[in-house]
């Protein structure tokens, strides 16, 4: 047949130094071209615990038992608890983390939101991470509380799933979180006028 494939380039990779992403390209008879894109740096899990350790938010990235879970979170807490308020807020602690993990954390009001991440992770980006979700959940309940989060945990939880998935960032806009979480809440709406219809 007269229709020309495009020669596709020999297997390269790009490595990137601070942001710690690797683009692999590579060919094959079978596929004319893979992309893969890996992280090495990620977030391991998000938590937010009150100021008496009940935990009110946890989502986990990496697969770890329901006893490491709890173990986890009372870790966080009792290394948050035990802090001052004039210290910083990142924790490297490897007995209670593991090896390679730090803590970074912020404090509002009664809860502290928290997230364990790699070794590698730009705590001033996490920093931010975890402002963007307080002032995302800000908009969604107009000052958002503890009680919020209680009765309003499936809106918390898509509002973090709009900003983390699998471990990574992917949204840093409140602003387009907010209009993702809004799509949602009127799909849910339409979805269910449909259902009491028939």
């Amino acid at each position: 047949c007269g229709v020309r494939r495009p020669s596709i380039p020999p297997a390269r990779a790009l490595y990137c130094k601070k942001n710690q992403l690797l683009c692999v390209r590579a060919s094959s008879s079978f596929l004319s071209s893979v992309y893969a894109v890996l992280t090495f740096c990620m977030i391991k899990c998000f938590i937010v615990v009150n100021n008496t350790g009940v935990p009110r938010l946890t989502k986990f990235y990496e697969h770890c038992t329901p006893e490491r879970q709890q173990e986890l979170v009372r870790n966080v807490f009792e290394a948050l608890h035990s802090r001052a308020d004039g210290l910083c807020n990142f924790v490297e602690d490897a007995k209670r983390f593991g090896k390679g993990v730090k803590l970074i954390y912020r404090h509002f009001a009664t809860l502290y939101f928290a997230a364990l991440v790699d070794e590698n992770e730009s705590e001033l980006g996490i920093l931010d991470l975890i402002h963007v979700f307080v002032e995302t959940l800000d908009s969604c309940f107009e000052n958002v509380c503890e009680l919020d989060l209680v009765f309003n945990s499936g809106k918390a939880y898509a509002v973090l799933d709009e900003i983390i998935m699998a471990g990574a960032v992917i949204e840093t806009s409140s602003q387009a979180v907010l209009r993702r979480v809004d799509e949602i809440a009127r799909a849910e709406r339409f979805g269910v006028g449909i259902a009491h219809a028939k």
